[in-house]
């Protein structure tokens, strides 16, 4: 019993009610972080997306993120590798572009949906691709249930 539901809240039960972990048929609160996925990835490419930050604004999305001009991002000099991205639009996912041509500098840069990522220092090659989904409504399900304790006195 005490794997299910104890004291100090850490069952399996009191995890889920908590919202800290979601059962399979829910949608985790991961989405509205957003997910960072590779897609396709050069063998030859030691550069990645390293950190994802933002509040979607979109209520789902599966942004694609491809780099459009290859090259090396060092620390410390300019850089030529070059990202584009593309967002949803009424007929399919990934196909409107909404990042053109967006030079890669280290920092936190926009791709889409109120989402950003930073890439790290590295070699990138042409077609490299990640997607990033995300989702800016919670699920009720995987939110923390409210409850309280009641004693008779």
């Amino acid at each position: 019993m005490a794997m299910a539901m104890n004291p100090e809240g850490t069952g399996y039960l009191d995890m889920i009610r908590k919202g800290e972990i979601a059962l399979s048929q829910d949608e985790g609160l991961a989405k509205n972080s957003g997910i960072i996925r590779e897609v396709s990835i050069n063998a030859n490419t030691t550069g990645s997306i390293i950190d994802v930050r933002g509040r979607p604004t979109a209520v789902w999305d599966v942004i694609k993120i491809i780099i459009s001009t290859a090259g090396t991002f060092t620390s410390g000099s300019a850089s030529g590798v070059k990202y584009d991205t593309f967002i949803s639009d009424d007929t399919s996912l990934k196909i409107d572009k909404s990042s053109d041509a967006e030079v890669i500098d280290g920092n936190f840069q926009d791709v889409g949906h109120g989402m950003q990522v930073r890439f790290s220092p590295g070699v990138y090659t042409i077609n490299d691709e990640w997607e990033l989904e995300v989702s800016g409504e919670l699920d009720s399900r995987t939110l923390a249930v409210k409850h309280a304790t009641a004693e008779r006195i």
